[in-house]
């Protein structure tokens, strides 16, 4: 073949020298009987054998490369989808044969065992979902592919987020942008449930949570809170699941984030500030019943799972001991001495629960950094704050109000204006230590740190007011 090489390009009387490699000659001596075995549709045995016949494991590898390589290359212009079933077959059936000769001579190439993954990925999403990946596929990087997340979304809906995220899984999906695509779908369509349970479910996996997953949680988690208020207005969201499920998902969050990483610290700030006002929510959610609404035009916010389908239950998280309690708060009078060491369960039983949750959950939005500021919606913040503050004492809540303080004074809002957070902290410690010292046997300690939390100007007439109000008291004891 060589010799007959030479006396062409001598005959033919082409410029420069003479070269020509065994590759190109092995390819030469393959094409014909590879054409053969093609227009076949691969059914014939005598190519194969041929194939098997050659001298050495060299050879075998040229030929099945330039193979491999012409049948990627035969799809690489088709624009249309498989419909047809002969054409799907044919098509899966080239995907075999691409598959038996990286099996047989290419595995240890990197490359190829690259592109036997995609085929594997392909069979398997195909044999699943009946979804069959254009061949362009193979010409995709990892990031290019992740826009076939988007297709998805657009066919099967973000409620059909378990199978998503299997075929992500299935066709090696950058994860990380996978994710963003399917979490922006769920944001955008208000669907707050489904996103809260596909975080969850990333906080199962703790090996996924990189540097970069968490920046784009911390991102989603953002959006989560400036829409969670409009989201409660629908009668299918269930804000004791959503919380449930953010709140432990944070907790891995948090745990995972690299404190010493200038980014995920930051993240690992607001994943913080969020599992705080997420808790409060929680109290608030378990020590209220469901309330119906005023009228047919007024949505009630559901604390059950009646309107709720629960795909992915968030009792089988790790951490959901931490959450599950065996019974709902019990309120205990403040004469019970087994109410010490003093907890939330010695204050009263919140009348206007369901209005301070409605409250805070308008507010969640002003606690996301980084948003663009809008004069009007600041300002609706700000009265918003000071209502819940408001309400919050008039029913009685001041650990509510001294948590959620905490929370305010970190955000930009709380330089706008000043709402009376001086007050606020002032009338909750008096009416904490109210309740605190009118139990048998109180938990002084605990009164000492509520002193000493509050500034040292306002002690004297904190303490003052305390005593006023044991003045006025009917009660025997004091």
């Amino acid at each position: 073949m060589v010799k007959f090489c030479q006396l062409r390009h001598l005959y033919c009387k082409f410029p420069g020298t003479f070269n020509v490699s065994y590759s190109y000659i092995y390819e030469q001596l393959w094409i014909p009987h590879f054409i053969k075995w093609r227009s076949s549709e691969f059914e014939k045995k005598q190519p194969m054998m041929w194939l098997h016949s050659l001298p050495n494991v060299e050879a075998q590898e040229i030929v099945a490369r330039y193979s491999v390589d012409y049948l990627l290359r035969s799809y690489k212009r088709v624009e249309h989808e498989f419909k047809a079933p002969e054409e799907i077959s044919r098509y899966l059936k080239t995907l075999s044969v691409i598959k038996s000769f990286i099996l047989n001579y290419l595995f240890k190439v990197k490359k190829y065992k690259q592109i036997i993954d995609k085929i594997y990925s392909i069979e398997s999403i195909y044999s699943r979902t009946e979804i069959l990946k254009s061949p362009k596929y193979f010409l995709e990087s990892p990031k290019d592919s992740d826009d076939f997340m988007n297709e998805l979304i657009s066919t099967y809906g973000v409620s059909d987020w378990i199978r998503l995220l299997e075929i992500a899984k299935i066709t090696r999906m950058d994860s990380v942008l996978a994710l963003k695509h399917l979490l922006n779908a769920c944001l955008k369509s208000s669907q707050i449930n489904q996103a809260s349970a596909i975080l969850f479910t990333v906080s199962l996996d703790s090996d996924s949570l990189s540097r970069e997953m968490l920046s784009m949680i911390k991102v989603v988690l953002d959006g989560i809170f400036l829409k969670i208020h409009e989201s409660s207005a629908e009668r299918s969201f269930n804000l004791s699941s959503c919380v449930n499920m953010l709140m432990l998902a944070l907790k891995v969050f948090i745990a995972e984030a690299d404190p010493l990483d200038v980014c995920n610290f930051g993240d690992l700030l607001e994943f913080s500030k969020y599992h705080k006002f997420l808790n409060i929510i929680k109290d608030m959610v378990d020590s209220t019943k469901l309330y119906e609404p005023m009228d047919d035009t007024t949505e009630a916010i559901s604390t059950s799972d009646v309107f709720f389908k629960k795909d992915i239950p968030w009792e089988v998280h790790p951490l959901a001991h931490l959450l599950i309690k065996p019974f709902k708060v019990q309120y205990n009078s403040t004469t019970n001495r087994r109410s010490k060491p003093f907890t939330r369960s010695c204050l009263q039983l919140p009348m206007n629960g369901e209005n301070n949750i409605v409250a805070l959950l308008f507010v969640a939005g002003s606690i996301v950094e980084n948003v663009e500021s809008d004069v009007l919606k600041t300002r609706d913040y700000i009265d918003g704050w000071k209502d819940i503050f408001n309400q919050l004492l008039m029913d009685g809540q001041f650990y509510d109000v001294l948590n959620l303080v905490e929370i305010y004074n970190t955000l930009q809002i709380s330089k706008v204006e000043d709402i009376g957070i001086r007050q606020f902290i002032k009338h909750a410690t008096i009416g904490l230590l109210e309740k605190i010292l009118l139990i048998p046997d109180c938990d002084l300690e605990f009164a000492a740190s509520v002193i000493n939390s509050v500034p040292e100007s306002d002690v004297s007439s904190i303490l003052q007011e305390i005593r006023n109000c044991f003045k006025a008291n009917s009660n025997p004891r004091v």
